[in-house]
């Protein structure tokens, strides 16, 4: 540990040259030969490129190396490739960090985080233990070097570009230097030796260096004489015949000051401060070829020094002119007016602040180990020397170079165990000025703020770290911090234009040279992967690399500088449309409406939410975030053009003429403007944009879509532009016009309604199809969307098979499916029950809503199945043993035509074996193969009777012969089934529909042979009056729990808990015992359980499966109790009808 002042701005790494390297001995286990898995990782720093170099590897056998710039990787009989110059090149003075990921199949090449280059595996070579070189032939710092035996993942990679390094259980090297002698940190501790004379772990300093010939130049910013005023900053200088070196001059010499050194006998300096008529000389000496702090205080008349953060000397003076509008000079003064080298400095700056307080002693010596940050208070310059492009921070200007003044490397100015990092810190009270603000500039603030924070943090791979109190970069902090910098920054930063490519790439160069700025404030995390945030500079030659000055071609800077602009606009894109109203303008924007009665030939269908929630017509703005939010349903087979109607409104004292105008981003409709239209004052007005359809049309590409985009609005006289309002869309797309039961007719919007299409519907519809369609299925793009629906329900875990019963959970017994409780299932944390009826009519709404003609088919009756895999379960099963089988079994089936052995299956209740003998069982000596049954054909023939025999091979497609047994008949009746209609939440209207006349009657009257129930057996008896039959189930001995679930008027669901047991109680009021038989008839036919049986002991009818399941009829109500003892609850239910 040094005794003396020393820069913590610093890391240690591996100087290489030519035959000095370091070497390992072989990885156990882990061989670079093609057989494993691998990622190597190699941080460094590129000195020179014209030799031929190996990063890492083993001679002759594996070699990831530079030649001339080019990246290259000689592995015989493995891979071998040399990355071309027109993809990249790497130029030298610059950090770079390349990964190589190896997957058993490819490699592929990564640069500072980004992949630029992938080759095939030509083979595999002859396994090697040879010791492996770093560094060998290089000329540079090699930085830290990992292996690990897994594949590290793309957006990994990019994180470890800029972001401490972490460990891993597959980490089989990592080399470091961060002390005097280089260790492994991996899991293997590898011997590690060192080759040549030249290999050696040294200490590097981004800085800047002078010669004593050069000099860096800024706009002086200080713009008014404080009568208390600091400057510090930190320095190395070397011996030099100069009698003088100025190290900072703030304008001419004859009206301004000097911070200077005088070389004194000893060879040692002297700290002067000089300015018009007055001099002040430190009491303290300098040291030659050692860093030093400085400070300069003025306060009350008095200047005093500080040299490393002790007081040095002190003296009265009458005025110092501060003021700026002057260049000032870093490294030199002024010679008669000009630039001269007279007193030249030769060595190093890190950085030069300046304050408009005289700061005290502890706030100075607190600067000698942790330098000032651009938030720091009081702070009004900070000149940053320690990166590849120079900046003053506090106005983000650049600094500079004039004649020999370079950014560079200082090697060995510290001890290699020397501490390492700085830390910053902010302060925590919020900044008084910040309320003042109008909410304009505070929106300006937050977008310039979010802008920076975007880029350097979510684009770029650099993650914000908040260590206590310490910050790298806070948009929170910048927006309310004391200093009030990022006003000053704001004013010529903002674009105040929406974010796209042309104007992100206009600011991206400024943004990425700053990256390297910011990154230097995350020193405290150093040691992370060598070089990341140690050295400001080191990372700011990352960020000049990634814009193309460390790469010689542009291939590789327009391809990440693609990459970022890009996520940056999608990052950027909200905060600029969360832009606020102007609190005063002569003309607003009141509505938004794309909606003509639904017509879907000029616009939006009518739609809605969901159940209970509209989408309003006309889209008014919303107060909580200031914007006009407006959704459309479009159908863009049907569009000639999309009509928007506008209102405007005149606040202004007289009339206004001008146009409307509209940019869209993302551009999905398209930017709009209006034609010239005068409004009267106080007066509104409702302006129609006519839109062409065809880039809607280009954007949906026939699919359902949900496409999110903002429109910002301006006001347009002559040249003038004037911003109104941001508006948010959100527009569907769906591939015809949605079939029944949604009402897509022409009609007045009516607000109750259900029948609109549901937009909550239709982002699982994109939902679905954006995760689950798959262009190698060659199926129409109809059919497509159909099977994404299918997979989505079967994959999704809110669902499972009922084993119980196999009854309908989403159908109503008025034929409605319970759409509004599937769409809260399906989001649930819970498992809830369904069954293939379920499934059929989910899959044919879905379909519906998408405007694809779906309808379903029923398999009847009482047949045995193969083992399938029900939906939510993983294991192979026949359902429903002993008798294994199903009652009946409900599809869904493209088309409205009459049910055949050549209808097209779509089920997402289960999974078929598709092996080659579906009847067998699943064992050790058989796998079965789960497929799901999508567009397969019915049956191979019309024969009532399946004949596929458990022992013969069956390799053919067809789903009943999958699924049913052998011997076993099963028909599939021709009618084909409608998708339910849509039940509401809360009530439905009085009385089912006449089912005996529906597309189900065939089956229905199956049913009833089955039963025996050809005619009514319920008895005429008088109707019960609802409060007796819809009673409080907790009234009940041992219920201790019940909620009512679902409630469609005549027709409840509860959820009740009885002696630690759960059920399900379905209790239906009917009108007559005419409807009564119905119902019960419905409900039988929905259970799939071919174990229901009747029983003669409870109520008028019933019929159980055991005592976990019972529908029963009494008084006309209609009870269905599912659960432990079911039995028994049902008949503690009658006892009070």
């Amino acid at each position: 540990m040094p005794d003396y002042n020393i820069d913590r701005n610093s890391m240690n790494a591996l100087r290489t040259a030519n035959l000095s390297y370091m070497r390992h001995g072989a990885i156990p286990g882990l061989f670079l030969n093609g057989e494993d898995n691998f990622t190597i990782e190699v941080f460094f720093y590129l000195k020179n490129k014209e030799s031929r170099s190996i990063l890492y590897g083993q001679q002759g056998k594996f070699e990831l190396g530079i030649d001339n710039g080019q990246i290259f990787l000689n592995a015989p009989g493995f891979c071998s490739f040399i990355v071309a110059e027109a993809t990249v090149t790497l130029e030298p003075e610059n950090f770079y960090y390349i990964a190589v990921t190896y997957d058993g199949s490819k490699i592929s090449l990564f640069l500072l985080g980004y992949k630029i280059f992938e080759a095939e595996k030509t083979g595999v070579s002859a396994r090697s233990e040879d010791p492996l070189s770093i560094g060998m032939g290089a000329l540079g710092y090699i930085c830290t070097i990992r292996v690990f035996s897994e594949v590290l993942s793309g957006s990994q990679i990019l994180s470890n570009n800029l972001n401490e390094l972490t460990g891993r259980d597959s980490c089989e090297a990592w080399l470091v230097f961060s002390d005097i002698q280089p260790i492994d940190k991996g899991k293997n501790k590898l011997a590690i030796s060192l080759v040549g004379e030249g290999a050696k772990v040294v200490n590097l300093v981004a800085c800047s260096s002078f010669s004593g010939m050069g000099c860096a130049l800024l706009k002086n910013k200080v713009n008014e004489n404080y009568e208390a005023f600091t400057v510090l900053g930190k320095a190395y200088p070397l011996f030099t015949s100069n009698s003088e070196m100025a190290i900072f001059t703030s304008r001419s010499a004859a009206d301004g000051y000097t911070v200077l050194l005088r070389r004194q006998e000893n060879y040692n300096y002297k700290l002067v401060f000089k300015t018009t008529g007055a001099e002040l000389t430190s009491s303290k000496d300098i040291e030659a070829n050692r860093w030093f702090d400085f400070a300069v205080t003025l306060s009350s008349g008095k200047i005093t020094l500080f040299i490393d953060g002790a007081q040095a000397g002190e003296m009265n003076v009458a005025s110092i002119n501060l003021k700026g509008d002057a260049n000032a000079l870093i490294g030199t003064g002024y010679d008669d007016g000009y630039v001269g080298f007279k007193q030249g400095f030769s060595g190093y700056i890190d950085y030069i602040a300046e304050f408009e307080k005289a700061l005290d002693s502890t706030r100075i010596g607190g600067y000698v180990d942790n330098p000032p940050f651009i938030f720091d208070k009081d702070l009004i310059s900070s000149m940053s020397l320690n990166s590849a492009t120079p900046s003053e921070l506090a106005y983000d200007e650049p600094i500079w170079g004039h004649g020999d003044f370079r950014y560079g490397l200082a090697e060995s100015t510290n001890p290699t165990n020397s501490p390492k990092g700085i830390q910053y810190f902010y302060p925590t009270e919020k900044d008084p000025r910040w309320d003042t603000l109008s909410l304009e500039d505070q929106w300006k603030l937050n977008y310039y703020c979010t802008y920076v924070d975007t880029i350097i943090n979510g684009v770029l791979g650099l993650a914000q770290q908040h260590n206590g109190n310490m910050v790298g970069v806070d948009p929170d902090l910048a927006r309310t911090g004391t200093t009030g910098l990022l006003r000053r920054r704001v004013n010529a930063r903002v674009n105040l234009n929406p974010p796209n490519q042309r104007n992100l790439e206009i600011e991206m160069q400024p943004l990425l040279r700053r990256r390297g700025n910011v990154q230097n404030r995350r020193a405290p995390r150093i040691p992370g992967n060598g070089f990341n945030g140690a050295v400001g500079g080191g990372v700011a030659a990352m960020g000049a690399g990634a814009t193309g000055s460390a790469c010689g071609s542009g291939t590789f800077m327009m391809a990440v500088g693609a990459v970022v602009i890009v996520a940056a606009s999608a990052f950027l894109i909200p905060i600029f449309y969360n832009r606020p109203e102007p609190t005063k303008s002569d003309i607003r924007i009141k509505s938004l409406q794309f909606n003509s009665d639904g017509d879907s030939t000029i616009g939006s269908l009518n739609c809605r939410k969901n159940s209970t929630k509209t989408v309003p017509v006309k889209a008014v703005k919303n107060p909580s975030n200031g914007k006009i939010e407006i959704t459309g349903v479009f159908v863009p087979s049907d569009l000639t053009k999309i009509t928007l109607t506008v209102e405007v409104y005149c606040e202004g004292k007289s009339s206004l003429s001008g146009r409307i105008k509209a940019t869209e981003t993302p551009s999905i409709i398209g930017d709009l403007i209006s034609d010239e239209f005068t409004i009267n004052s106080g007066k509104p007005k409702y302006i129609s944009i006519d839109i062409g359809a065809a880039k809607l049309k280009e954007a949906s590409q026939g699919m359902v879509k949900n496409f999110a985009a903002n429109w910002n609005w301006t006001f347009v006289r002559g040249t003038d532009e004037t911003f109104l309002i941001n508006s948010s869309q959100t527009i569907y797309t769906v591939i015809a016009r949605p079939l029944s039961p949604w009402i897509c007719t022409k009609q007045s919007y009516k607000n109750g309604e259900i029948g609109y299409i549901w937009t909550d519907l239709l982002d699982v519809c994109f939902s679905a199809y954006k995760s689950y369609s798959d262009p190698k299925s060659c199926l129409p793009v109809d059919l497509e969307h159909v099977r994404a629906y299918t997979l989505e329900l079967n994959k999704n875990t809110a669902f499972k098979y009922d084993k119980i019963s196999g009854a309908s959970k989403y159908v109503t017994d008025f034929d409605t499916i319970k759409l509004q409780k599937c769409l809260n299932d399906r989001i649930s944390t819970s498992t809830n029950d369904l069954n293939c009826t379920d499934c059929a009519n989910i899959v044919a709404i879905e379909a519906a809503a998408s405007g694809i003609d779906v309808t379903m088919g029923i398999m009847a009756l009482n047949f045995k199945c193969n083992q399938i895999k029900a939906i939510g379960y993983t294991n192979w099963e026949v359902p429903f043993p002993p008798r294994g089988g199903f009652s009946y079994h409900q599809v869904a089936i493209i088309g409205h035509a009459g049910r055949s052995k050549e209808s097209k299956i779509f089920d997402a209740c289960l999974k078929l074996d598709a092996g080659s003998y579906p009847g067998k069982l699943e064992s050790s000596t058989y796998t079965k193969t789960p497929r799901l049954p999508i567009n397969n054909t019915f049956s191979e023939t019309g024969n009532l009777q399946v004949n596929v025999p458990v022992s013969t091979p069956y390799d053919k497609p067809f789903y009943r012969e999958r699924l049913v047994g052998d011997k076993s008949k099963c028909e599939f009746l021709p009618s084909p089934i409608p998708v339910a209609n849509i039940s509401k939440t809360i009530t439905i209207a009085s009385g089912a529909v006449n089912m005996e006349e529906d597309a189900y009657q065939e089956y229905f009257n199956m049913v009833k042979k089955r039963f025996g129930l050809e005619e009514n057996p319920l008895p005429k008896k008088r109707g019960i009056s609802a409060a007796n039959v819809f009673t409080d189930i907790k009234k009940i001995a041992g219920v201790t729990q019940s909620e009512l679930e679902e409630d469609y008027g005549e027709q409840k669901v509860y959820s009740a808990v009885r002696d630690g047991n759960n059920y399900r109680v379905d209790i239906n009021k009917a009108a007559d015992e005419q409807m009564a038989y119905s119902v019960l008839t419905r409900r039988l036919a929905f259970v799939t359980n071919p174990a229901l049986q009747r029983r003669n002991d409870l109520g008028d009818i019933a019929f159980a499966i055991d005592d976990s399941y019972i529908i029963t009829v009494r008084n006309n109500v209609v009870i269905t109790v599912s659960g432990k003892d079911a039995v028994q609850l049902a008949k503690d239910l009658i006892k009070q009808l």
